[in-house]
């Protein structure tokens, strides 16, 4: 067997889970190592030490949000060397130089992460905030961009989701008003019409046949959830609408 068959898909995922983790490795091996390791440098008590308790706290606050509270806690108890167990005669010497050396807060990272919602939310909120742009409505999400820049997911995964939701009440209030606003208007342009034969008569009668259509149609959207078709529909009517009138 060629190993590097084996090798090199090893280290390109390594690369990429050590990127993308960087900051849990950090507070890994320069919060909890480096802290401990100066503790023993200096003689500390092995077991619960001031570098200990100081990459504990450290490693609580800076992974709480990122990955939640329950899981940032068990980081902490980590780094503490799981008190009062590193405390144990001869049992807390090996655990501490273990767990030292484990990467705790890098594997809770990578089975408690928020990031991918967080990009589910963002994704989402972008898609309507692109296609709220045809019915003028301006959407923003300021305060989770904040949030998702500096990597906080659990509170920009909650702001993303909470802008969704506002998001699709303004554009469901947009596209239902302008909905009603293209149908009452191509009623009116065909009462104007009424008793008449020509050639723009009919094709206003078969617009607002067409227009009434797209506004159910868009009517469905929403209720269906699916706002870009909503918003597509109810564009397509306001457009067929000027092309009869203009």
């Amino acid at each position: 067997m060629n190993w590097l068959y084996i090798g090199i898909p090893a280290v390109v995922i390594g690369v990429i889970l050590g990127w993308r983790y960087r900051r849990s490795l950090f507070h890994d091996y320069a919060y909890d190592a480096l802290l401990s390791f100066a503790d023993e440098a200096l003689g500390g008590v092995i077991g619960l030490d001031i570098g200990d308790l100081l990459a504990a706290l450290l490693i609580y606050r800076g992974e709480r949000s990122r990955i939640g509270m329950i899981p940032a806690s068990i980081a902490a108890w980590e780094a503490s060397n799981f008190f009062p167990l590193g405390l144990i005669p001869f049992l807390g010497t090996g655990l501490e130089y273990v767990l030292n050396l484990f990467p705790a807060a890098s594997v809770l990272n990578l089975l408690f992460n928020k990031e991918d919602k967080a990009n589910n939310y963002r994704q989402e909120f972008q898609d309507l905030q692109d296609a709220a742009e045809a019915i003028d409505v301006s959407l923003s999400a300021d305060e989770a961009d904040d949030a998702y820049e500096a990597s906080k997911w659990i509170e920009a995964a909650h702001k993303y989701s909470e802008c969704v939701r506002e998001s699709q009440t303004r554009v469901r209030n947009a596209v239902r008003r302008r909905g009603t606003n293209v149908k009452n208007e191509a009623h009116r342009v065909l009462r104007g019409m009424s008793g008449r034969q020509t050639k723009q008569a009919r094709r206003i009668r078969r617009a607002a046949t067409r227009i009434d259509s797209l506004v159910e149609e868009s009517r469905d959207g929403l209720a269906d959830e699916d706002y870009k078709e909503a918003i597509v529909n109810v564009r397509t009517a306001e457009e067929l609408l000027d092309s009869v009138t203009s």
